[in-house]
């Protein structure tokens, strides 16, 4: 009992997991042990017809993997992967059916990447014919063998491209032979039967660049060739001329130049081998004077008599423009120059900054003594002589009594008086002698301007010494004295002493 009931256990437990082989065994040692027991019978009819069935899925499922594999190794990949579907709904737990039509997916994809890979190398290989590209056309239609062998279009092209390349072939070598030619006549500079040579290659393949840029080479050589004959000829001409003028660095340079274009020719050599013998000459004579020229400029620099010195550095520096030491002399008097200018500037300003002020002041004498200082301390500036004129002018327009209008002479140790009728005290402010004068003795004059009422002098200024025989303008400003102002003077006099001057105008005008 102990063991039907074991091979019972254990025949159902493999038949509830399908595991029939195992089963009807155990179920048939049971059944030997109690031959009437109807349970192992039972079980082993199930399994029987579990077996039948079992076998006809199998039979169903491999005719089905059957079948796709034929489909599949016929390439018919979508036929074949319907049938493995069919496969997969009779065994779902099958992995074969599933690796194939991944593998079926995967050839699609490489299918159609093919045909696209297929379509663009038939239009480029195309393209290629068209443009009679045969030998690149050729390896695009081989290309195309490769990727679908046996295919028609690409194989009637490659018959048809070998036997145009055949042809072609011929050609070339024509055509090469003719290159051949025209460039070993053109290396021995024989032009004319290259350019015959270098046409016959261009009949020969007339989409060719190399035949036409040769002759046109040819063209520029000749251009070239010409121009070198005009060139030589100019040079020797101009190198004659300068040669016989005894220019002869410009000679040297012209006879140079006409061996440039013409290195054979003999007579620009042996002018040239002349000159230098004669340059070699010069160049002896040269030094001497160079170093005259520096001795000279040294001592100059040395007493700083700087523009004098510019002249000699830049006359040894033409006579040696190789020389450093004159230019590096000129950069420093340069530097020099340019301190003593920066310098001669900040006192101009000064000057024309303390002139403007005394003339806003109207403090013309003053301000234009200090015009003319800025004037001699920069005599490029027109500044100062603009201001002086228009001082002069506004003196001018506001003269108030008229002293001198045509010229007298005054002799050393002499005086001369001129009367007025006394200005208005109203009018007595600001006022200026205005005087043009110049000197008539060798001596310079010192000159007095003195002035009063009647007999009686009430004042007097030292007007600067007059020290040029060309008539210069004088101001003296006459209002700075007390007694000017409260006296009702009637004449103003000059005196001369040490020489005699010529006073061509004097007027009394009024500042403001």
């Amino acid at each position: 009992e102990e063991n039907y009931t074991r091979y019972i256990v254990e025949g159902d437990k493999a038949f509830a997991n399908k595991q029939y082989s195992q089963a009807k065994p155990a179920y048939e040692q049971a059944l030997d042990l109690k031959p009437g027991e109807k349970h192992p019978i039972n079980q082993i009819q199930l399994i029987e017809k579990a077996l039948i069935a079992e076998q006809a899925l199998n039979d169903s499922y491999q005719q089905a993997i059957e079948a796709a594999d034929r489909l599949f190794n016929a390439g018919s990949y979508t036929d074949a992967s319907r049938q493995y579907d069919g496969a997969l709904e009779l065994k779902p737990g099958e992995t074969y059916p599933r690796e194939q039509k991944q593998r079926i997916e995967q050839l699609l994809a490489d299918r159609e990447q093919l045909e696209k890979d297929y379509a663009f190398i038939l239009a480029e290989a195309d393209r290629l014919f068209e443009t009679k590209n045969y030998v690149l056309a050729l390896e695009k239609y081989k290309q195309l063998l490769q990727l679908k062998p046996g295919s028609a279009q690409p194989t009637e092209r490659i018959a048809a491209i070998r036997k145009l390349l055949g042809e072609q072939q011929a050609l070339e070598q024509q055509y090469e032979s003719a290159i051949a030619q025209g460039d070993a006549y053109l290396d021995k500079n024989q032009w004319d039967e290259a350019i015959t040579a270098y046409k016959q290659a261009k009949s020969i393949k007339p989409s060719e660049q190399y035949p036409e840029n040769q002759l046109n080479r040819i063209a520029q050589l000749r251009e070239i060739e010409q121009s070198k004959a005009t060139a030589y000829a100019a040079a020797i001409k101009s190198g004659d001329a300068s040669y016989e003028s005894k220019a002869y660095e410009e000679a040297l340079k012209a006879y140079q130049k006409a061996l440039e274009n013409k290195p054979d020719a003999d007579h620009p050599a042996n002018r040239i081998e002349e000159i230098n013998i004669l340059l070699q000459e010069q160049k002896q004579l040269a030094d001497k004077d160079y170093n005259e020229a520096i001795e000279r400029a040294d001592r100059l620099f040395a007493e700083k008599d700087y523009n004098t010195a510019v002249r000699f550095y830049e006359s040894a520096s033409a006579l040696k423009p190789a020389e450093n030491y004159p230019k590096e002399k000129l950069l420093s008097i340069r530097t020099l120059l340019q301190e003593r200018s920066r310098n001669q500037m900040e006192a101009y300003n000064k000057l024309i900054m303390n002139a403007d002020r005394l003339y806003q002041d109207k403090i013309f004498d003053q301000a234009i003594d200090a015009y003319l200082e800025a004037g001699l301390a920069k005599p490029d500036e027109s500044y100062p002589s603009t201001m002086i004129a228009k001082i002069r002018k506004y003196l001018d327009d506001h003269a108030m009594v008229n002293l001198v209008s045509s010229p007298v002479t005054i002799e050393s140790g002499d005086e001369k008086k001129f009367s007025f009728t006394p200005i208005e005290m109203r009018l007595r402010k600001n006022n200026y002698v205005s005087i043009v004068a110049r000197k008539t003795s060798e001596a310079d004059p010192k000159v007095y301007v003195n002035y009063g009422r009647s007999a009686q002098k009430n004042g007097g200024i030292v007007l600067r010494t007059i020290t040029s025989d060309e008539n210069g303008d004088f101001l003296v400003r006459v209002s700075i004295q007390d007694r000017w102002y409260r006296e009702d003077n009637n004449w103003i006099a000059i005196y001369s002493e040490g020489g005699s001057i010529e006073i061509s105008r004097m007027q009394i005008a009024q500042g403001d």
